[in-house]
């Protein structure tokens, strides 16, 4: 199966809001183009932070997250409201989220997000587009 969205609660799933399924797809669009220019990076880059978001907000409706989880969470739910604009800047995030943002994420902490992106990369699949399907037609010809 292509292009499905993987949650941590598929009872959860359904409440999505539309922007982020949007995002989902845009950032599926860029890391399908990275992954088809660089194929031997990480399973990781092909999934963005939207939907890290998608997976941990289902995981949260759920039951309460553990403190990494949530703090993973916090952090990419900022990253990806401000590339929506869904806030206009940084001091329109809650103190808390803001804060996490501004600190960045610690090595450990990425290399968590990194494992998350790479769980739900593989348990996605293969993610197919008209633009990446022409993209990796017309790069294939380029090598000829």
């Amino acid at each position: 199966m292509e292009n499905k969205l993987v949650v941590a609660n598929i009872g959860w799933g359904e409440n999505i809001p539309e922007w982020l399924r949007s995002q989902i797809k845009e950032e599926r669009l860029i890391c399908g183009m990275a992954n088809a220019l660089h194929p031997e990076e990480n399973v990781a880059k092909t999934v963005g932070n939207a939907e890290v978001v998608a997976y941990l907000m289902t995981a949260s409706l759920s039951g309460p997250l553990d403190s990494e989880y949530a703090e993973l969470y916090m952090y990419v739910t900022a990253d990806v409201m401000l590339k929506a604009r869904k806030v206009e800047c940084l001091e329109d995030l809650p103190d808390f989220m803001r804060e996490i943002y501004d600190n960045g994420l610690s090595s450990w902490r990425q290399t968590q997000l990194d494992n998350l992106k790479s769980d739900i990369g593989r348990k996605r699949g293969k993610i197919s587009h008209p633009i990446l399907e022409v993209f990796n037609e017309l790069k294939g010809r380029n090598r000829k």
